[in-house]
């Protein structure tokens, strides 16, 4: 219920700079708590907060290091994390706020998880891989401010795949991708592919949390699904583009 807060953490914290660390836990897909529990606005209001900082944990270990690194900014921050259990460790607590690499593929792929998706962005990672297709994997951690390195693999990257389970418009994954847009234009680069998974701008109806996700395409199966269908397009128009140009110099000579 942190969205009956804005106001004040917009104009009584945001506009002054304050050192508050707002700490949102059932965030993203709540599931049988009712269609009012779901925690799917924070990231995009979070953003909308000039000079927030956006803690995004995604397994239990990662939240307290969290919390000391968000009190250490001295600046606004969410820290947000489920209610859902973790199953397990995924990698080494991280550091600071940089992102942690999950799984190494070849730059051609990024897979970007944010918070509890960075799990099943592994799992996608590894039906992809059956299918010879080596993606890499980030757990970003901290969507503001963006870790550099991060920031720099997606823009040189040909697709760039973001999940999350908050609104799509306006969130994490549409903010990682404008920076590394940005980033590419400074460098003269096109810039990377990119597909914002995550919740549509809807009412969501209760059911299992796990459900939920699946049914919008944010499980494994999902990611590596829309994983596919975005490299076919991709595919798609370069075998286009390399056509006209070949209709192009054929006319020319």
């Amino acid at each position: 219920f942190v969205s009956r807060a804005v106001d004040q953490w917009n104009l009584d914290i945001g506009l002054h700079g304050l050192p508050v660390v707002v700490c949102a836990d059932r965030a993203g897909i709540t599931g049988d708590d009712g269609p009012s529990h779901h925690g799917i606005y924070d990231l995009v209001q979070a953003l909308q907060i000039p000079g927030c900082a956006i803690f995004c944990p995604a397994e239990p270990a990662e939240i307290a290091p969290m919390l000391a690194e968000a009190l250490a900014l001295g600046t606004p921050a969410l820290v947000r994390f489920p209610k859902t259990p973790s199953p397990g460790p995924i990698a080494p607590v991280g550091q600071g706020c940089r992102a942690r690499r999950l799984r190494e593929g070849t730059g051609e792929v990024v897979l970007v998880g944010v918070g509890k998706m960075a799990r099943a962005a592994l799992v996608a990672a590894q039906e992809l891989a059956n299918d010879g297709i080596e993606a890499d994997v980030f757990d970003p951690r901290v969507i503001r401010p963006a870790d550099r390195e991060l920031l720099d693999v997606m823009a040189r990257a040909r697709l760039v795949v973001t999940a999350e389970d908050g609104l799509a418009h306006g969130g994490a994954g549409a903010y990682l991708v404008s920076e590394a847009d940005r980033l590419a234009e400074e460098a003269g680069a096109a810039g990377p592919r990119h597909i914002v998974l995550g919740v549509p701008t809807r009412y969501i109806a209760q059911a299992r949390p796990d459900a939920i996700l699946a049914g919008l395409g944010l499980d494994g199966p999902g990611i590596s699904e829309s994983t596919r269908r975005a490299l076919a397009r991709l595919s798609r128009l370069e075998r286009a583009r390399r056509d006209e140009t070949a209709d192009a110099g054929r006319v020319g000579a």
